[in-house]
């Protein structure tokens, strides 16, 4: 009972750790993979919105 228990709680904070250790590099990964299109995009938004400013004025 007690080592079943115990066995129990270990496996318990290793899941947690894990869990832990898995949401930074999650979040990594996603920034990693989204964030260089997201900035390429904005850029050309940015360029875009200058040109037409430019032409506007």
């Amino acid at each position: 009972m007690t080592s079943f228990y115990l066995e129990h709680e270990v496996l318990k904070s290793i899941r947690k750790e894990n869990r832990l250790r898995w949401l930074p590099n999650r979040i990594t990964s996603f920034l990693i993979s989204y964030f260089p299109p997201f900035f390429y995009f904005f850029s050309l938004f940015t360029r875009l919105w200058r040109d037409t400013l430019s032409l506007l004025s």
